[in-house]
């Protein structure tokens, strides 16, 4: 990386005007593990040819990933005719990768409401696909363009399987299934819920009852002031006309809070819906399957989730097969459950509440009838599993993990991740997913980082790893996924 840096920065010295010169200097500073400076590097090449959108578009990407949402927000808005309403204008001419992009640093930023707006506005773009292509029904009849015709019928087919709609449904469903795994601090309101008057006592009862009294006039009054502002804000509006770019509807969500709200009550059931439609049209995506066996184990659909994994193998027969790190750690931690009669991983057994205890050892009995049993060990003996998964599992761990010269990060965090859920109890994997290459690159080193943080490493095996991160990455900053807007 010096030795990058030094070569771009004499080619910033020979030609400072150059704006391809700054995307480099700052994919090289991003590889670093600098986003906030290599967004920086692209806002200075952005201000060298304001009327360039490539780099426009570049820089606020940039910004994004750096967790400057409201900054990239207001760069791409530079080429944007809102007049007031940048966002608006953006969703109504489907710029889905800025969609995307601002949804997953929500995301980052644990404000799951505007993630899943920002997912839910890509989704509705293919509904509007959908619903277009119903005018041209009767014109290509009309006009008998019968090859165009089927040409369109064909592309509507298949519009769901493009990248962008499996990247939003990818970034909703993370979103729901961190709302089902840490439902402490996402799910419903547990304030709200109905008292139990009948195991209370006369005096209590009467305190829960002026309490329920209380929070019913607040809200009545809060309802009433919300609907006084809003016809005061149309009573303005139609003293002062304020023209908008094709009239776009106002938002009454702007912060993602009402859509929130309803989606979080039953966060699988919006899950399962979107993996049933991607994996009806996005089959050769890997990520789509995964995500359909994350979904189908927490359901308790067993037979789903190994079907999911059973298409993942065959996407990856030709290269990895079962040894792909997001196969791995999820088919042999799930036959192994399966095979003891109890899961014992938390979020799968549906027994978190927070990211601090999703890795709390926990026993659900599991129950599985003879005839799902057989059909699991059928399929498990197709794709290629011979033996225990215990043993499997372990000849894994010491083949990408224990071995510290193995360079594959991937395989090294599923290795320990399927160890950890295995055998719970056992400390050494952290150690051994810490013990990387001095000479991995800055994304093996962050996917560690992510590993351990998420998986509750020991402090010290945390402290040591980060420290060993910041003397290979000086530049990087302490933590790329706890980034917060300035």
């Amino acid at each position: 990386q010096d030795g990058a840096l030094k070569l771009i920065d004499e080619a910033l010295k020979h030609s400072p005007t150059l704006v391809d010169l700054y995307h480099v200097k700052g994919r090289i500073l991003k590889h670093a593990g600098a986003l906030e400076t290599a967004a920086d590097v692209l806002e200075e090449g952005r201000t060298l040819d304001l009327a360039d959108k490539w780099i426009n578009s570049k820089s606020a990407k940039f910004q994004l990933r750096a967790g400057r949402i409201k900054k990239g927000e207001d760069i791409v808005a530079l080429f944007t005719k809102h007049e007031g309403d940048s966002r608006g204008y953006l969703m109504d001419m489907q710029c889905m990768w800025f969609e995307i992009e601002a949804g997953m640093a929500y995301m980052r930023q644990d404000d799951l409401g505007m993630a899943l707006k920002f997912f839910k506005s890509v989704e509705k773009h293919f509904d509007d696909f959908e619903q277009d292509q119903l005018d041209f029904h009767t014109y290509c009849l009309r006009k008998f363009t019968m090859r165009s015709y089927v040409g369109m019928l064909r592309l509507i087919e298949r519009v769901r399987g493009d990248r962008f709609f499996a990247a939003a449904a990818h970034g909703a469903v993370l979103c729901y299934l961190r709302i089902h795994d840490e439902k402490a601090l996402f799910g419903p309101n547990q304030d709200d819920a109905e008292p139990d008057l009948a195991s209370m006592t006369a005096a209590e009862r009467k305190r829960a009852k002026a309490k329920a009294r209380k929070a019913e006039q607040k809200r009545k009054k809060e309802e009433e002031e919300k609907a006084a502002a809003a016809a005061k804000q149309q009573e303005e509006k139609k003293d002062k006309p304020v023209k908008r770019w094709r009239d776009l509807p106002e938002d009454d969500d702007p912060t993602g809070t009402k859509l929130f709200e309803t989606l979080r009550e039953d966060p699988l059931k919006h899950a399962s819906e979107i993996v049933r439609a991607v994996v009806k049209f996005a089959p050769n995506n890997l990520q789509t399957h995964i995500d359909a066996f994350e979904v189908a184990v927490r359901r308790g659909k067993l037979l789903q989730a190994l079907r999911a994994l059973y298409a993942a193998v065959q996407l990856e027969k030709d290269h990895d097969g079962i040894e792909h790190p997001d196969i791995f750690s999820r088919l042999i931690p799930f036959l192994h459950f399966v095979q003891n009669g109890a899961i014992t991983y938390a979020p799968w057994a549906g027994m978190s509440t927070s990211k601090e205890d999703k890795n709390k050892q926990v026993t659900k009995p599991l129950t599985v009838s003879p005839v799902a049993k057989e059909v699991i060990d059928t399929i498990a003996a197709e794709i290629g599993v011979s033996g225990a998964p215990l043993d499997l599992g372990k000849a894994y761990y010491a083949k990408f993990a224990a071995d510290h010269s193995s360079g594959d990060a991937a395989k090294r965090v599923a290795a320990c991740k399927a160890q950890l859920l295995l055998v719970p109890s056992d400390a050494a994997p952290f150690k051994d997913v810490a013990a990387l290459p001095s000479g991995a690159r800055f994304e093996a080193f962050d996917f560690v980082r992510t590993f351990l943080l998420e998986h509750g490493a020991p402090a010290d095996v945390s402290a040591a790893f980060e420290a060993k991160l910041q003397a290979a990455f000086p530049r990087a900053v302490p933590s790329q996924s706890s980034a917060k807007e300035e």
